[in-house]
Order: C-alpha cells, then structure tokens, then sequence
C-alpha cells in the first residue's frame, strides 16, 4: 500500500547517538542521506532568492535546509498546506 507524503515526514528518524534525541523538525534541517535523496530543481524569483539569502545570513539556515523544514510543516499541518497550495494557484493564474 502506497504511502502519503505526510506519513513518510511524520515518522521518527532514528536516533542520532551523539545528540542523544532527534525530532522531525531537527531532522527536516539536516541533509537526507545520499540514498534517499531526490534532487529538486526550483526556479525563483530575484527577490524571493535574495530572501532566502538573508535567511542564510541571519539564521545561518541553507535555502535547503529551510525549504526542507517548510515542506515538512507544510505535510504535517493541513491548514498551512493549504494555504500553500491556495497560494500556488493564485501564482499560476
């Protein structure tokens, strides 16, 4: 049985012994490993890329990381999804 999107980044990566404990966000920011990666290709504006610059500087947080993260909180949470997803439409009209 095929699995959802949002089951497959609800479910507890396992534990990082050097940290002692790892949640689903923690593991949103950190870099999947290479043999479960799909690489994603994503054309931006020139302002939303010179945001996701700033977040880098002033977070220190990669654009993969944080895209990483906000794909997870969207698949986990219904009513930001869908105002993604709400959003996206608009965008493409």
């Amino acid at each position: 049985m095929a699995r959802s999107f949002g089951s497959m980044v609800t479910e507890a990566p396992e534990v990082d012994p050097a940290l002692g404990h790892i949640d689903n966000l923690d593991a949103a920011f950190r870099s999947p490993t290479k043999e479960h990666t799909k690489r994603l290709t994503l054309d931006v504006t020139v302002e939303l890329h010179r945001w996701l610059l700033a977040q880098r500087l002033d977070s220190g947080v990669t654009a993969a990381a944080l895209l990483r993260a906000l794909a997870h909180l969207a698949a986990t949470d219904p009513k930001l999804l869908a105002k993604a997803v709400a959003q996206a439409e608009a965008d493409a009209a």
